[in-house]
C-alpha cells in the first residue's frame, strides 16, 4: 500500500488543511475531467508500478463482468461455395431438430437458464467490483480481499437495485416492442393508422430507452459513489441524492452527453491502437483480465471523472472531503479514507 507522503498531491492536501473546501471545487464537467485525468496521471503513472496496474486492474475486470462476454468478432469468407456449404449444413441441423423436437426445446431451455446463471453471477460478482475498483482509486492503492468483504452489502444492495431495475425496463421494453408488432398485425391493411401508431409508439420506445440509458447512468456515476461514502444501500442513496439531482439536473444530462463524446473518442484511440500495432493492441484488448489492465487509464479516467464531477454537488458528495488521516492505509469499511487518497 501507499502512503500519504509518498504522494505529492496528498501532501498539498496536508498543507492546505486536509480538505478542499466547496468554493474550490465548481460544479463543471470539463474541470471535472481535467483533475480526474490528473488523478489518473498520479495514480498510474507517477511512478510506473506493473503490480499496481495489475491490481487495479483486476478490480477493473470484475466491475466490468455485467457489460458482456467479450467482443469477438469472426469475420468469414463469404462466396457461392461457403454460401452452399452453409446451406446445407442449416438443412441438416434444421433435419436433426426436427426429428428430435424434444430434445432440442430441453436443451434450448437449459442454455437459456444457464445463461441467466451465469449472467446473474457476474452481475453480482460485478456490483462488488465497481466499490473494489472506487476505493482502489479514491485511496490510491491495490487492495482486493479487504474492499471485497468491506463493501460487501453495498454491492449486494446495489446488485438486487440494479436486478429489479433492469427487469422492470426489460418489462417495459417487450410491451412497447410488442405494441408496435400488435400494430404492425392489426393495421397491415392501413397505412395511415400504421403510420400514426407507429409514430406514438416509436418516440414512447426511444424515450424509455433513454430514460433507463440516464438513469443507469446516475446509478454508476454518483449512487454507487454515495453508497461508497456513506455506507448506504442503494435506496437510502438514492433518496439522499436525489435532491442534488434534480437541483442539478440539467448539468448532469450535459455532462452525460458529452460522456458519450469521451467514450466514442477512447474507443477511436484503442482502434488506433490496435491499428498502429497490427492488431496485436486489439488481441490484447479483447483477452479477458489483459484487457482490463491495457486499457486501464481509460477505466481509470471515466470512474474518477464522475467523482470529480459530483463533488460540485457539495461537500456531503466529495469523496475526498475528510477531517484527517486517522485510518493510515487501513480499510475502515464504507465512509472512511485512507492516507493515500490523491486530491489534485
Amino acid at each position: 500500500m501507499n502512503s500519504g507522503v509518498e504522494n505529492p498531491a496528498f501532501c498539498l492536501e496536508l498543507l492546505s488543511g486536509g480538505k478542499q473546501s466547496l468554493a474550490m471545487v465548481p460544479l463543471s464537467m470539463f474541470d471535472a475531467l481535467s483533475r480526474a485525468w490528473n488523478s489518473m496521471m498520479a495514480i498510474l503513472f507517477r511512478p510506473f508500478d506493473i503490480g499496481k496496474w495489475f491490481g487495479i486492474g483486476f478490480c477493473a475486470w470484475l466491475a466490468m463482468l455485467d457489460q458482456g462476454f467479450g467482443n469477438l468478432n469472426f469475420n468469414l469468407p463469404i462466396d457461392d461455395e461457403s454460401t452452399m456449404f452453409f446451406g446445407e449444413v442449416f438443412a441438416s441441423v434444421s433435419e436433426f431438430i426436427s426429428e428430435n423436437a424434444s430434445l432440442f426445446i430441453t436443451l434450448l431451455v437449459f442454455g437459456i437458464l444457464l445463461f441467466i446463471m451465469i449472467f446473474i453471477v457476474l452481475a453480482w460478482i460485478a456490483s462488488r467490483g465497481k466499490f473494489m475498483l472506487l476505493d482502489n482509486l479514491v485511496h490510491n492503492r491495490t487492495g482486493i480481499s479487504a474492499p471485497w468483504r468491506a463493501y460487501a452489502v453495498q454491492g449486494n444492495s446495489l446488485f438486487l437495485w440494479a436486478l429489479c431495475f433492469g427487469l422492470i425496463m426489460l418489462g417495459v421494453l417487450i410491451l412497447l416492442g410488442g405494441a408496435v408488432g400488435a400494430c404492425i398485425a392489426i393495421f397491415s391493411d392501413n397505412t395511415s393508422g400504421l403510420v400514426a401508431a407507429i409514430l406514438i409508439l416509436v418516440p414512447l420506445f426511444l424515450a424509455a430507452v433513454l430514460a433507463m440509458a440516464l438513469v443507469w447512468m446516475m446509478l454508476i456515476d454518483f449512487i454507487v459513489p454515495v453508497m461508497f461514502k456513506h455506507g448506504y444501500r442503494a435506496r437510502e442513496a438514492w433518496r439522499f441524492a436525489m435532491p442534488a439531482i434534480k437541483r442539478h439536473f440539467w448539468h448532469i444530462v450535459l455532462y452525460g452527453l458529452f460522456k458519450i463524446l469521451v467514450t466514442l473518442a477512447c474507443s477511436i484511440a484503442i482502434l488506433l491502437f490496435g491499428v498502429v500495432t497490427c492488431c496485436c493492441g486489439l488481441i490484447l484488448v479483447i483477452l479477458p483480465y489483459i484487457g482490463a489492465v491495457v486499457t486501464l487509464p481509460i477505466t481509470a479516467l471515466m470512474r474518477l471523472w464522475s467523482v470529480e464531477f459530483m463533488r460540485g454537488f457539495g461537500p456531503e458528495f466529495d469523496l475526498y472531503a475528510v477531517e484527517g488521516v486517522d485510518d493510515p492505509g487501513g480499510y475502515d469499511g464504507p465512509g472512511g479514507y485512507g492516507s493515500a487518497a490523491v486530491v489534485v
